[in-house]
């Protein structure tokens, strides 16, 4: 068995003799793998409950978010960089977006209808729908962008 090892020991008269050594090297391998996981497995719980008490939520207040590298520019449509693909849609919405199945679900747009050739896509915009100073969400200040 891999816990039995045998040596030849030297007494002190020099005569040799075969010794069963129960060896705790594989025991204490397994012992200190299942102590290591374990102690993982409960840091790991402890770190994940700690953000997960609910406080009371406040309304308003300001998101600091930081980003390396900074972004060259918080216009989305003018870069494609690594960094605007993060700020992006924390700042703007957009028509429509994809869920994790891949199937459009509608933001701004309300529906989307695409023509039988495929040559024409109609956005139906969603009513109520301002911009930051108030005016009205409309297909025309869309065409102006």
């Amino acid at each position: 068995m891999l816990n039995i090892l045998l040596s030849i020991l030297i007494d002190s008269e020099k005569q040799m003799s075969l010794t069963k050594i129960y060896a705790n090297s594989y025991e204490r391998s397994v012992f200190m793998t299942l102590n290591n996981f374990i102690k993982g497995a409960l840091s790991a719980a402890a770190i994940t409950m700690a953000g997960s008490f609910a406080y009371a939520q406040q309304a308003g207040g300001s998101l600091v978010f930081l980003v390396q590298p900074e972004p060259p520019t918080m216009a989305g449509y003018v870069s494609t960089s690594g960094p605007i693909g993060l700020l992006g849609p924390k700042i703007y919405d957009g028509l429509v977006d994809y869920d994790n199945d891949g199937k459009m679900v509608p933001m701004l747009a309300e529906s989307v209808d695409v023509s039988a050739d495929g040559k024409t896509i109609t956005f139906n915009l969603r009513k109520g729908v301002t911009w930051h100073d108030g005016e009205a969400f409309t297909s025309e200040a869309l065409c102006c962008l």
